[in-house]
């Protein structure tokens, strides 16, 4: 629940200071974001749930190095080509995305964390990270609010940052250190349940999402932002 009212808290920001067509840009750009975490989740953080909920605390935290450098390393690869891409579209869409890819790093860690915390039984630590994202979020974005109308672009920014914060204090909670040089292999070993999990996911939520995007394509982002809202 706090970990969606961050993200519900941004969708309402933005339409409340972007406007209509603002809040079909940034969509655009949540979008692929949903696209992307539903798929590292499915070929890192949910083997955490599936294979290591029952695991000596040891393997327990060697499998949540490995996972939480698995996302670092798919959030700094998905970052930049998101920048490139943002460059290049440029304009309202361009913008949201090159922001989404220099916080990408840091929400996918994030999110990581959360699963360790899951299969390690720790729910209120998950919940305190989440609660410390969206408590910092929420201060920097009203912050931002109280200097004036703060484009899409800074929101985004506000909102991934305060993921990396966050990020941090999951990760010296248990005093995890992500394993970025173990993400190839730790993928490698869980992709008899990842690839099936990462298909299901394309199949059903990633096409939605897909789909929705398409709206903006055939609409405009006044529609896509309308129908959002």
């Amino acid at each position: 629940a706090a970990s969606s009212l961050s993200n519900y808290a941004l969708f309402i920001a933005v339409a409340r200071t972007a406007g209509v067509a603002g809040l079909g840009a940034f969509s655009v750009a949540y979008a692929v974001y949903a696209i992307v975490l539903g798929s590292v989740r499915a070929l890192s953080s949910d083997a955490l749930i599936v294979r290591y909920s029952d695991s000596a605390a040891r393997d327990l935290a060697a499998a949540g190095e490995a996972s939480t450098g698995f996302g670092l390393v798919a959030g700094v690869a998905v970052g930049l080509v998101l920048g490139a891409v943002g460059l290049v579209v440029g304009g309202r869409v361009g913008a949201p995305l090159a922001a989404l890819g220099v916080v990408m790093p840091g929400l996918l860690v994030q999110d990581a964390c959360r699963f360790v915390f899951i299969a390690g039984r720790r729910p209120r630590q998950a919940f305190v990270n989440d609660t410390l994202w969206l408590i910092l979020q929420l201060g920097a974005i009203g912050a931002l609010v109280a200097r004036g109308h703060p484009s899409v672009y800074a929101q985004v920014i506000a909102w991934g940052l305060a993921a990396t914060v966050a990020a941090v204090f999951g990760l010296g909670q248990p005093r995890l250190l992500p394993a970025p040089l173990w993400a190839a292999q730790w993928a490698w070993e869980q992709r008899d349940i990842g690839l099936p999990f990462g298909g299901a996911f394309l199949v059903d939520r990633g096409s939605s999402q897909l789909g929705f995007t398409l709206v903006g394509a055939v609409g405009g982002l006044g529609t896509l932002g309308a129908l959002t809202a």
